[in-house]
C-alpha cells in the first residue's frame, strides 16, 4: 500500500494538537522533514495506515523540533544518535513501582537530565514525570 505524505502530516498534526492540550508542549508545534516524507512513501506498509500511524507517534515522541526519521527502533534511537543503546532489566516478579522508578531513573540518565525529553519518551507529561519523581523521593528518605 502507497502512503501519501498527507496522511503522515495529518498524524503528526494530530500529536501536535494532543501534546498542545495536555500541555507537554509548550513551543511550537513539531515539523516534519521531507526526509522523513521520503521514508514514509518508500516502505511497503503491509500493517497499514495503523501501521504507520505507530511509527508515526514513536518517531514524534523520540525527535525534537522536527522530526528526521522514522527509525526510532533503529541503533538505540534516531539515526544512532538515541539513547545509546540504553536498557534496563528486570527480574519477573519485580513490584511493578520498583520497575517504573528503574525506567524513569534509566530514561533521565539516558537524556542527561532533561527531565522534558525524558517525559516525552516515557509518554508522560513533565507534571506526572515531577509527581513520580517527588514520590521516588519521598519513598527513598
Amino acid at each position: 500500500m502507497t502512503i501519501s505524505p498527507l496522511i503522515a502530516e495529518v498524524f503528526i498534526d494530530e500529536l501536535n494538537r494532543e501534546n498542545h492540550i495536555a500541555g507537554v508542549t509548550s513551543g511550537s508545534p513539531k515539523r516534519v522533514s521531507p526526509a522523513f516524507l521520503r521514508e514514509c512513501i518508500s516502505n511497503e506498509w503491509p500493517g497499514n495506515v495503523r501501521e504507520l500511524r505507530e511509527r508515526v507517534r514513536r518517531a514524534y515522541h523520540a525527535s525534537g523540533e522536527t522530526i528526521e526519521t522514522r527509525r526510532v527502533d533503529e541503533h538505540g534511537g534516531i539515526g544512532g544518535r538515541g539513547l545509546n543503546g540504553s536498557s534496563v532489566q528486570v527480574m519477573v516478579g519485580t513490584a511493578l513501582a520498583d520497575v517504573e522508578d528503574m525506567l524513569i531513573r534509566a530514561t533521565l540518565e539516558a537524556v542527561g537530565g532533561t527531565r522534558h525529553r525524558a517525559a516525552t519518551l516515557l509518554g508522560i507529561s513533565p507534571k506526572t514525570l515531577y509527581n513520580k519523581l517527588q514520590r521516588m523521593k519521598l519513598e527513598s528518605s
